[in-house]
């Protein structure tokens, strides 16, 4: 849920060598459709998109070209992002239960769950729809639905996970930036860690607020007990795994992203300089 989730055959122990693992590519794969992440993916690519726009009037005045709008196409590519997801996704997975994983996203609370994250996931791009959802968050403060999501997003260690993946984004992006030449020597790659650990406060609480805004807007239509068993799930060791295996999915495909971003800027900067 990063900034931002998601019936098999119980007899993998009787399949063997390379059938074996197809199989269980299978299932991995299947639990990935089955969280929606491709639909996630293309609503992040699209936001990714936007954000670049916003870089590159911030920091370039506008002055783009051709060639910055190919490399962003590319770098935010739906398609390779989902590979490179699903990549670290299947990874984060071996040796994990994959049918329990499976086994509890084919349930009514399991499918409808994923349901209203993507929806919610979608409409919160909006800044003014986000914005009535925060707020939304701080009124509940107290209800017993509010304590539900507490419940949920500690269960999940939402907010920690979050501003853990933004403070490494940030600093790979400018790490980029230095890399390509764009900081002139006036710092270094220990400079740039207090930079960034300086922006932990506000990181934590522009993302408490977010994570609350965002479940309180998604679990809105759930019963109480579809919530509860939403909650069980997700401290079982299968609901960790699926919660694990999604952070690492992003974690690696937006390192990656913040990085190259960092580094085109860079390049761009130099270039409007000449």
């Amino acid at each position: 849920m990063r900034a931002k989730s998601f019936v098999f055959v119980s007899c993998l122990t009787a399949i063997t060598g390379p059938a074996m693992a197809e199989q269980s590519q299978s299932a991995e794969r299947a639990l990935f459709e089955a969280l929606m992440q491709p639909d996630v993916i293309a609503i992040m690519s699209a936001e990714g998109i936007d954000y670049a726009g916003q870089l590159a009037d911030e920091m370039l005045m506008g002055h783009v070209n051709d060639h910055w709008s190919t490399v962003i196409l590319q770098l935010y590519d739906s398609e390779q992002m989902e590979d490179a997801a699903f990549a670290a996704f299947e990874r984060s997975l071996i040796g994990q239960d994959v049918d329990a994983m499976l086994a509890f996203y084919s349930t009514d609370p399991g499918r409808q769950s994923v349901l209203l994250e993507v929806d919610a996931r979608r409409a919160v791009s909006d800044p003014d729809i986000l914005d009535a959802a925060t707020a939304a968050a701080i009124d509940a403060h107290g209800t017993p639905r509010f304590d539900q999501i507490t419940a949920y997003i500690d269960a999940n260690d939402l907010i920690e996970k979050n501003i853990s993946a933004a403070l490494n984004d940030n600093y790979v992006f400018l790490l980029g930036l230095y890399d390509g030449g764009a900081m002139d020597g006036q710092t270094s790659p220990e400079s740039l860690i207090s930079d960034v650990w300086a922006q932990e406060a506000e990181l934590r609480s522009s993302t408490s607020e977010w994570v609350y805004g965002f479940m309180n807007m998604a679990y809105q239509p759930l019963s109480d007990a579809d919530l509860d068993t939403l909650i069980a799930f997700s401290q079982t060791e299968a609901g960790q795994g699926v919660n694990r295996a999604l952070f690492d999915a992003y974690s690696a495909l937006y390192e990656d992203i913040s990085r190259n971003l960092g580094l085109q800027l860079a390049q761009m900067m130099m270039v409007s300089e000449l």
